[in-house]
């Protein structure tokens, strides 16, 4: 059909759409990246089964990030496991900056993931601590929280719906560019697995 519209659209507007389409492309790919990811570790026997989210300000978030997710990596080391996780960072009109991270992580460690949590944001756990997850007012899944809401450890298995891809889908979301800070990133060991797991998925395809 020809084009009956003669108005052009302004450098500034091209712009704008060029950088929508970037991001949609980037949390495609970043989607179907993670979901190989999340079926590795399924295969792995360590599935993705546990969510982390941190709220905080513009200034913090980006030392933030850092200091947990290098307190986690360590944690796992200490305890001879290995460390299957993904961070992404995302910014909302009505939460502001704040981080999620998904990651493999048996129940004898959550208290330890908590302790760090406080000492990283430096808000007080509520004082409600339930290793079964179970429900935490209207909040499925729910391990334990902060007292200010400034962040909330949750099995997801049992808190979005019983899927560890559901979780990953709903953390990718984010386009960790423009208003967010940081960037999304999976761990080295999970990247490693992944290449492995479609390694042997094409071997066995041929």
């Amino acid at each position: 059909m020809k084009k009956t519209d003669r108005r052009r659209r302004s450098p500034v507007q091209k712009a704008r759409t060029q950088r929508r389409r970037q991001t949609e492309a980037d949390k495609r790919r970043r989607r179907q990246e993670w979901s190989q990811s999340v079926d590795a570790t399924v295969q792995a026997g360590c599935p993705i089964d546990t969510h982390i989210t941190i709220l905080s300000d513009a200034e913090h978030i980006e030392e933030v990030t850092s200091a947990i997710w290098r307190r986690l990596r360590r944690l796992m080391q200490r305890n001879g496991l290995p460390f299957y996780a993904a961070r992404a960072p995302e910014y909302a009109v009505h939460r502001g900056q704040h981080l999620h991270i998904a990651l493999h992580l048996p129940p004898s460690l959550y208290d330890d993931v908590a302790t760090d949590l406080v000492e990283v944001t430096g808000a007080p756990r509520a004082g409600w601590f339930d290793v079964a997850g179970r429900n935490l007012g209207t909040t499925l899944g729910v391990i334990t929280k902060s007292n200010c809401g400034g962040w909330m450890l949750q099995r997801q298995v049992e808190g979005a719906g019983g899927c560890p891809k559901r979780l990953v889908d709903y953390i990718s979301k984010g386009d960790g560019k423009h208003k967010s800070i940081g960037r999304h990133q999976r761990s080295g060991e999970l990247i490693q697995l992944t290449r492995q797991f479609a390694a042997t998925g094409s071997q066995e395809a041929a």
